[in-house]
């Protein structure tokens, strides 16, 4: 079910435009255009050559986010990319994307009557990351003018502005219990702002917030890629590309212990083959928490994962099945003792947690961007092929797969109430999958 929608209803001004319906169709403006037709039509605004190969569209709902543009006469640019899409935890009918095109939108894709998105300007350039408070009534944005926007997730009212990072931000991360603000930066920081919200939060124009920092934590010595609040709130943990994941006291602002990973042994001095110009092979990407916040696992660009115990403050396992940059990493939810690493090498890998072992791989025809654990044993993937897929973590074989994307994903998640999967792409699209049987 989609659930929610009488509780979280988004103001849709009256000349906002309408994406797509309940079902993901055109609206009335392009009901004429069949699939064939928004292909062609997205084959003359990119290269051919890279137009992956679509054989239908699995999508449920379709937002055009970034539209191709470009002036009459001239070949039109190609769509922005949607770097991040997220889910309202509170609200599973309701997503937010960042865009290339330095904008947030605010969609509902199963709203069928009038406009199913808004978008929400105040970014001066791309938007890299978003999150929904614990409430799902805020929505935090990063984006690379180092700018972090707090929004009403309600109205679509920008609530306020934090300032601090000195260059772009890499994540935005919220407490999992109140209103507090985690932010990493490439200048090598890691911010930390309480967001006090006054007057009434649904009502257009009668809500006001107000950020304060709180810490400011500096050690890193390269840019921070990734981090957040364990799930019961106590640490903060950070991981850069200067290889090494820190753990902080949010209260003091003290870095309690400092994780340094030893690299591959085939890499050992080389970045591995998703590695950045300048970036080593230690640098960190990737991190997910255990449920039970005693462990944080993280991925690197030379292919290996760690998984380190927090309370004993020590590294548990070293694990190096993959041969290019582990870019997404993830403890089982419920506490089940699998671990999940995807990786530009095409693959996913399943883990024992208790033992490090491998205990499935599953190959994909393209570089796996996103891994997130469903119900059950399920894993789902994102793909740089535009696929996302479904895989049973006991016997490694792929049981769903859903398409439609033109070109490769960059996001993935999937909504709380385990109903959908929504997922963005280099085409200027995001695009939801029902997770219901076929």
């Amino acid at each position: 079910g989609t659930g929610g929608d009488e509780d979280l209803e988004v103001f849709m001004p009256e000349d906002a435009e309408v994406v797509a319906d309940l079902e993901g169709q055109a609206s009335d403006s392009e009901e004429d255009m069949d699939l064939e037709e928004q292909d062609m039509e997205l084959e003359g605004a990119l290269p051919v050559d890279d137009v992956l190969d679509c054989e239908r569209d699995d999508a449920r709902a379709c937002l055009v986010a970034c539209e191709a543009s470009g002036s009459s006469g001239k070949d039109p640019e190609p769509p922005k990319p949607v770097y991040a899409v997220k889910w309202n935890p509170k609200d599973p009918s309701m997503a937010a994307c960042g865009c290339g095109d330095d904008r947030v939108r605010l969609w509902k894709p199963y709203h069928s009557e009038g406009a199913n998105s808004i978008t929400l300007e105040g970014h001066e350039d791309t938007v890299i990351d978003v999150d929904f408070d614990a409430t799902g009534k805020l929505l935090a944005s990063g984006g690379m003018d180092g700018r972090v926007l707090v929004w009403s997730a309600i109205t679509g009212e920008l609530l306020c502005a934090l300032e601090g990072p000195g260059e772009a931000v890499e994540f935005v991360s919220w407490h999992p219990a109140g209103r507090v603000l985690l932010a990493g930066s490439e200048d090598m920081t890691l911010w930390m702002w309480n967001v006090a919200v006054s007057g009434d939060e649904a009502a257009q124009g009668g809500c006001k917030a107000e950020g304060q920092c709180m810490q400011v934590f500096t050690g890193h010595q390269a840019g921070v890629t990734c981090g957040g609040f364990t799930p019961n709130g106590k640490l903060v943990v950070s991981a850069s590309l200067d290889g090494t994941a820190r753990v902080w006291n949010p209260r003091t602002g003290e870095c309690q212990h400092t994780f340094a990973f030893e690299a591959k042994p085939s890499q050992e001095g080389a970045g591995g083959e998703g590695a950045d110009e300048g970036e080593s092979g230690n640098a960190l990407v990737s991190l997910s928490f255990s449920h039970d916040s005693t462990m944080v696992m993280c991925g690197r660009v030379d292919g290996g994962a760690h998984v380190a115990s927090l309370a004993a403050s020590r590294v548990l396992f070293d694990m190096s099945e993959h041969k290019d940059s582990v870019e997404s990493v993830a403890f089982h939810p419920s506490g089940q003792p699998f671990v999940a690493t995807g990786s530009l090498d095409g693959s996913l890998v399943v883990w024992d947690a208790n033992t490090a072992a491998p205990r499935v791989t599953c190959a994909h025809p393209g570089g796996v961007i996103r891994v997130q654990w469903g119900d059950g044993a399920f894993v789902y993937t994102c793909c740089l092929d535009g696929r996302v897929r479904r895989w049973d973590a006991r016997s490694g074989q792929c049981d769903r797969e859903w398409q439609g994307f033109v070109k490769p994903l960059l996001s993935m998640d999937v909504s709380p109430d385990g109903g959908s999967v929504v997922a963005s792409s280099d085409d200027g699209t995001a695009r939801v999958f029902s997770l219901a049987a076929a």
